[in-house]
């Protein structure tokens, strides 16, 4: 069982969106592309997949330079990866902050898996935008 990277204590695996993902008191770990499957699932519950099948697909062969770089790669927060103990690096995207691990995925805190899915609500290319600013995380 992994480690919950702000408490140290063993998670637990559970099923959120039809992705089993790890999950403890102080929030959830999504090993790379997790939060994409989980962003698509809510994308087809809403009924928003087929509007915008174009946009996920360029997410993934978007070449061009990153939209606003602010608040990428700061300082880690002194949190590790739960699967290579790296430190994880702490990056935003409008108002959602989120903890990655280039090699493995992201740590959500309580509430910030929530927000992602509201702003998807709100606006149907948000994760996409989320995707180019945050491209090698591969979520």
């Amino acid at each position: 069982m992994r480690k919950c990277p702000v408490t140290g204590q063993e998670m637990h695996q559970e099923t959120l969106h039809g992705v089993t993902v790890d999950r403890s008191d102080a929030g959830i770990w999504l090993d790379k592309t997790e939060l994409l499957q989980i962003t698509q699932a809510e994308r087809s519950r809403l009924g928003l997949w087929d509007a915008v099948i174009g946009e996920l697909k360029a997410v993934f062969g978007f070449t061009e330079g990153r939209p606003d770089d602010r608040g990428l790669g700061q300082l880690p927060r002194g949190l590790h990866c739960p699967v290579c103990d790296k430190p994880l690096i702490v990056d935003s995207y409008r108002d959602v902050t989120i903890d990655r691990c280039v090699a493995h995925g992201v740590w959500l805190d309580p509430g910030e898996l929530d927000l992602i899915l509201e702003r998807l609500k709100e606006d149907p290319e948000f994760i996409r935008g989320m995707s180019v600013r945050i491209r090698d995380a591969e979520f």
